[in-house]
């Protein structure tokens, strides 16, 4: 059974945060299609992600639908999905710090949700 929502995700892109370092004091919030358009921009960066939460028994997956720009290698067009990863040196809990703005968050949820059905 694959459960779907809109979500956002506390994610470093491609790196790992160790266990004993400190967030920042506000993430930047990004949509998935941000992340897809241009990897290298996120690359080791701690991010919030705003994307449609899916999952399933083999994993768990943020995506959007419409994206203006497509990710592509050796002329593979990539679908618009990031895989989840939980990896055991990331910090468990926010201790109740605040990681990002509201309106920067309600911002890129409306924007997934116009772009994903």
């Amino acid at each position: 059974m694959m459960l779907t929502r809109t979500f956002i995700s506390i994610a470093t892109l491609l790196s790992v945060i160790p266990s004993s370092a400190t967030p920042p004091a506000l993430v930047t919030v990004v949509t998935v299609c941000e992340v897809m358009a241009d990897l290298a921009v996120f690359n080791g960066k701690t991010i919030a992600i705003a994307g449609r939460w899916s999952g399933s028994d083999e994993g768990a997956w943020l995506s959007e639908e419409q994206c203006d720009k497509k990710l592509q290698t050796n002329g593979f067009t990539w679908p618009n999905t990031l895989w989840l990863q939980y990896h055991p040196s990331a910090p468990s809990r926010v201790d109740g710090k605040r990681l990002t703005d509201t309106s920067s968050i309600n911002a890129k949820i409306r924007a997934v949700v116009a772009r994903t059905t």
